[in-house]
């Protein structure tokens, strides 16, 4: 009776801990299945276009020097920005968008979109509610004050909570997949998507990732998606799912 006690007492403690890890499995599973599908359409979307659009971010990730000199009210936002040497922004300071707002219809018409919300898309039955960056940088620091919780934010305003509630066009696939632009930028040069919809636990990391295009160079054809490393405790970066390493 003992034994079988102890037994109980250990299964009772490793389940938990094997439900996690296969759940984490499945979630891994289903990013690199979507992960895949959206790589096949984005493929599919530059030969319909004819070139590599002008849609992307440098990789790796290298943006020209600049910085922010003029902040909202809040301090969460940068209004203005300019480049190292006082000049105004330069458009290609990161990459380019000169070709994205053409390049999203083709894109999304190789996906099978059965719903779009093209703002205020959870009161308006497109997904569920999500952490923003603005909670998952006060999950990891209660007591962050306001000035670096500002500075941790800041250039980043549209994974905020707020702006994916609100601002964030959602797209509802028939497969079953949520995929959102970041705060009305077109898509694909940064998309979020959440693998199985509104099921849970709807976490960074878990079921729901972002990614942005990319290119080596403006002058070849590489183009590509790169992970974004936006993680809730316990999640996984999607690099290194997408790479085997998680």
């Amino acid at each position: 009776m003992v034994t079988l006690g102890i037994i109980g007492v250990v299964a009772a403690m490793t389940m938990p801990v094997l439900i996690s890890n296969y759940q984490k499995t499945v979630y891994s599973n289903q990013a690199k299945k979507t992960y895949s599908m959206l790589s096949q359409a984005l493929t599919l979307s530059v030969e319909k276009y004819g070139w590599k659009p002008a849609c992307y971010y440098w990789y790796p990730s290298t943006c020209k020097p600049h910085s922010c000199v003029r902040y909202s009210s809040d301090g969460k936002s940068c209004l203005e920005y300019q480049m190292a040497d006082g000049s105004p922004l330069a458009s290609d300071v990161c990459g380019s968008t000169a070709g994205c707002k053409d390049f999203e219809s083709i894109f999304l018409s190789n996906l099978k979109v059965i719903k779009t919300c093209k703002n205020k898309a959870y009161d308006n039955g497109c997904i569920p509610k999500y952490s923003g960056l603005d909670d998952i940088i006060k999950e990891g620091n209660e007591n962050i004050s306001d000035e670096d919780f500002n500075k941790k934010l800041v250039g980043q305003g549209g994974y905020a909570s707020s702006a994916l509630m609100n601002q964030s066009s959602a797209y509802v696939l028939a497969s079953g997949e949520i995929l959102m632009n970041y705060s009305g930028m077109s898509l694909p040069r940064i998309i979020i998507f959440d693998v199985n919809g509104k099921k849970g636990p709807n976490k960074w990391g878990y079921d729901v990732f972002a990614m942005h295009t990319a290119t080596k160079s403006s002058t070849d054809d590489s183009f590509f998606f790169v992970g974004n490393s936006m993680v809730q405790k316990g999640g996984v970066d999607l690099n290194k799912i997408i790479t085997n390493r998680e």
